[in-house]
């Protein structure tokens, strides 16, 4: 558990933070966003003394974090920030394994440290040894989340780590890191000024301004009954839509029964209008129409209208805004539904999303919205 109290930093003439008092949960990721200049750096800097407060003390599970040296105290903290700050001249593995090479970790130890850490962020043995010149900025931004997670720290402090990505690959980035979160647990400190990342991303949401903290709490509750007007016009008006941002498609996802080239459609899709059309190994296809088809009559690959998995399916971990968004985007009502490995595990339905909104009132519709 992280603790401050009565916590005064200033600069200069400048207040920063002025006498905050709040308790971050263990294991979980607390969001810290607020207008521009309101404290949320500052916050970050002072947990692993890259400043130290001029008034009040920091505990870190009880103990002060100034009865600790920086140096100690930084090798217990894994970093991340937006700018990466990946070593041009290292490799990923080299990156990677900076910190246990500083605690002399034996080769062993390193090697199976950095198999885990390549399998945890997706990326395959083959980026060990590229530079990261060579890296797309998510890809990038994976070997900085490995790199601070790499010697096991109890606490994982991000500074705006998405910020410089663009919009696409920034949602994905997200999803994958909500996932690493739920295998590791770490306690996460996440510095952002993008309401909706908060929201997708928090346990813990804490709303800053002029140095102070003015709500903190679960994002459910903070959209439900914002702390006054500030908070109110901060979160904005479309709070029901923000809600969507606390589930994911795991919530509410529907069993799919998709069908295969030569084979007949399975008996659960008959009486379906269409059914998702997979390859051998479960890999989206395409989808394919069924009314006037026979129940034993083979799929023709003809009948199938091909789609790629990248412009039309979400994750499992996505959030039902995402859905929401790729729904509106393309301009139909149900999406299939991917896991990890790119294969089809389930399907949402627009119906759906509305439903856990509260009522159809309170989304957007959807001009022109097909009925597949």
């Amino acid at each position: 558990m992280i603790r401050f109290e009565g916590i005064h930093k200033s600069y200069d003439e400048k207040q920063a933070l002025a006498g905050v008092d709040i308790e971050l949960p263990t294991g979980k990721i607390s969001v810290i966003i607020g207008p521009s200049g309101c404290g949320k750096s500052t916050f970050l800097k002072l947990i692993n003394r890259m400043i130290d407060p001029d008034d009040g003390q920091i505990l870190i599970d009880g103990s002060p974090v100034l009865s600790r040296s920086p140096h100690q105290l930084r090798l217990g903290i894994g970093y991340v920030i937006q700018e990466i700050g990946l070593f041009p001249h290292f490799t990923v593995e080299e990156n990677i394994l900076i910190v246990p090479r500083l605690l002399k970790w034996p080769d062993r130890k390193k090697a199976e440290r950095l198999g885990e850490l390549m399998k945890l962020i997706g990326l395959s043995d083959g980026y060990r040894g590229k530079y990261p010149h060579e890296l797309s900025g998510g890809e990038a931004q994976r070997v900085g989340v490995a790199r601070a997670l790499a010697a096991d720290p109890e606490i994982l402090l991000m500074d705006e780590p998405f910020g410089a990505v663009d919009p696409l690959n920034r949602s994905v980035l997200q999803d994958e890191f909500a996932a690493i979160q739920s295998k590791v647990q770490k306690t996460v400190v996440f510095v952002t000024h993008d309401i909706d990342e908060a929201v997708r991303l928090a346990d813990h949401l804490v709303i800053m301004r002029d140095g102070k903290v003015v709500q903190a709490g679960a994002p459910e509750e903070i959209l439900q009954k914002p702390a006054g007007r500030f908070v109110r016009d901060f979160i904005g008006a479309d709070r029901a839509i923000k809600r969507l941002s606390l589930f994911s498609l795991r919530d509410i996802m529907q069993p799919v029964y998709p069908a295969r080239v030569g084979e007949p459609v399975p008996p659960e899709a008959r009486d379906k209008a269409y059914v998702w059309v997979v390859s051998r190994e479960g890999y989206l296809n395409g989808w394919a129409e069924l009314e006037g088809r026979k129940p034993a009559e083979e799929l023709g690959a003809e009948e199938v209208t091909r789609v790629t998995a990248a412009e039309l399916a979400v994750f499992e971990t996505s959030s039902l805004r995402t859905a929401l968004s790729r729904m509106m985007g393309q301009g139909i009502r149900n999406l299939p539904v991917l896991n990890r490995e790119w294969q089809l595990v389930g399907q949402v339905n627009l119906r759906d999303i509305e439903q856990l909104a509260g009522s159809e009132g309170d989304l957007p519709r959807a001009e022109g919205v097909s009925a597949q």
